[in-house]
């Protein structure tokens, strides 16, 4: 077609179809060939929307997933470790009441404690003691009883810094506890002996001891509350001193496992 070879009768040839199409658009004569034209192409143009939306929320669904993941993840571990201190504090209370079914520990009481962690021990083979990170800004003072679990002497309080204090052992040669067998009431005085056991002295000769039998804290002396359990009898030694006798005690206490102590700041 040599007409359309020029450049300028192209453009004036396109430029006047245009300008016929806007009037004719114009006019309302094209609008049923336009309609047609969107009908035809409006399914296609949705499948593309369509597919922008699917994939697009496809991104989202994916992001959801990943983020559920991290939060049970999160969840999964905050319920392991929740299982695993309640099952540490379900072990405790039953060693707790086994022993205090093995000796026969019956007393009740209700004390003010302040827990604390045990974070040293003495390393002086002649002195039993332990560091615990209470102290005077957690109103611990100097000869407060020191127990484990439910009434279980542990020791007393000997010093006492701001943020801990030094508690000495009752197995400790200088330790000294106004003490009762529980079953006969007989009183006597419970040293430590040799750090490992215990030794209650001054016990009455006309007194029936007998091993097994459980030893508590008498409440005398004003340093110790009564009933706090100590040990039980293991043997009755006579003593040269006609007036008195003593037995060897075996503590209820597992001093080598200490790990949480309560302080006894007052009775409620």
């Amino acid at each position: 077609m040599p007409y359309f070879r020029s450049p300028i009768r192209l453009f004036i040839v396109l430029l006047i179809v245009a300008v016929a199409f806007f009037i004719l658009y114009g006019l309302g004569i094209l609008s049923p060939v336009v309609g047609a034209v969107k009908y035809v192409i409006s399914p296609v143009q949705r499948l593309f929307t369509n597919s922008g939306d699917a994939v697009a929320g496809w991104f989202s669904f994916v992001g959801d997933i990943e983020k559920m993941d991290e939060d049970n993840e999160s969840m999964r571990q905050e319920i392991d470790r929740l299982h695993s201190e309640n099952a540490k504090l379900k072990e405790m209370v039953h060693e707790n009441e086994l022993l205090r079914a093995e000796v026969g520990f019956q007393h009740e009481f209700s004390y003010e404690t302040v827990p604390a962690a045990v974070i040293s021990r003495s390393t002086d083979p002649a002195l039993k003691a332990i560091e615990i990170n209470v102290g005077a800004r957690q109103g611990v003072a100097v000869d407060m009883p020191v127990i484990v679990s439910e009434g279980l002497l542990v020791g007393r309080v000997v010093e006492v810094f701001a943020g801990t204090s030094t508690v000495l052992l009752t197995i400790d040669k200088q330790s000294s506890i106004n003490a009762v067998v529980q079953d006969t009431r007989a009183n006597g005085i419970v040293h430590g002996e040799h750090g490992l056991d215990l030794r209650m002295e001054l016990i009455p000769q006309n007194e029936d001891i007998q091993p097994e039998q459980t030893v508590v804290t008498s409440g005398l002396a004003g340093i110790y509350p009564a009933g706090l359990l100590v040990g039980k009898v293991g043997e009755v030694r006579e003593s040269q001193n006609a007036l008195f006798k003593e037995a060897r005690l075996d503590p209820v206490t597992d001093f080598d496992h200490l790990e949480i102590v309560f302080v006894v700041t007052g009775a409620n």
